[in-house]
């Protein structure tokens, strides 16, 4: 069922799609990144972010209408709207992230005796949420699949975490470590969210869950003094759960099993 909503890229315009996709969402949402500065109001700020964050849905939404293929598009849409699976696929999309961040911030104090961290940060997370949803439409809803059907899951998910790493670092102009931090972020939790997104039907809402809850705990960490130390943390954590479900699943992510259909849902890793 997974396989039927992926377009497979065929030839080289299959790659200008891809390539077109990714310059457009770029054109888009560099201009805005580029804006913000640490003097920028918090509101304005905040709208910048967001309204960039969406680029890669528009730019999605662009390539799609250029395309004008009725069979992706209806997939397209598809993958946005599946939300009916398993609960423990919410579940793992919460606890993941959350995992992350709290093993981060348990070194960083074991380290250091003191975490620097800011609980009102969790309560943008309604805002978050928006604008991973306008990010994951673009690359776990139309860049993936189109990735999927021609190389494995884990050497697609690279290239996403390539391009969305690049797609991001005009946001840290200002902070150039974070530039780096960002494509060591992007390239696991990219690995990660193919894994989610395979088992979850090709969910772009899970995976967006997911990609909140995990840049919520970020805002929260990052928005203390010294939270630069668990982000660091949090990034090498986020490696050992790609190389975990890798080493596991094998380079699709996907580990077939004697389990039976009934007893599966009790062993959901697997």
């Amino acid at each position: 069922e997974t396989k039927s909503l992926m377009k497979p890229i065929s030839g080289a315009s299959g790659f200008r799609f891809l390539l077109l996709f990714f310059i457009v969402a770029t054109l888009i949402a560099a201009p805005l990144f580029f804006a913000l500065a640490p003097e920028t109001p918090v509101a304005l700020g905040l709208t910048l972010l967001v309204l960039g964050s969406c680029a890669p849905a528009a730019a999605a939404l662009i390539v799609l209408r250029i395309d004008d293929d009725a069979r992706e598009t209806a997939a397209f849409r598809l993958r946005i709207r599946t939300w009916r699976v398993a609960g423990r696929w919410y579940l793992a999309a919460v606890l993941i992230p959350t995992a992350v961040w709290l093993a981060g911030a348990g070194v960083v104090s074991f380290l250091r005796q003191t975490v620097a961290c800011q609980p009102a940060g969790l309560l943008i997370f309604p805002i978050v949420w928006i604008a991973a949803l306008g990010e994951e439409i673009g690359w776990r809803g139309f860049a993936l699949p189109r990735l999927l059907p021609r190389f494995n899951a884990v050497t697609a998910s690279v290239f996403v975490g390539v391009m969305w790493g690049a797609f991001l670092a005009p946001l840290y102009w200002q902070r150039p470590v974070f530039v780096v931090l960002n494509f060591g972020l992007t390239i696991p939790l990219s690995v990660v969210l193919t894994w989610l997104f395979l088992r979850t039907r090709s969910s772009v809402l899970l995976c967006t869950l997911l990609h909140a809850v995990f840049y919520t705990w970020g805002q929260a960490f990052l928005m203390a003094d010294g939270g630069e130390g668990t982000f660091g943390v949090a990034v090498f954590f986020m490696w050992v759960i790609a190389d975990i479900l890798v080493i596991h699943n094998g380079a699709n992510l996907w580990r077939e099993t004697s389990i039976s259909r009934d007893d599966r849902g009790k062993f959901w890793w697997l």
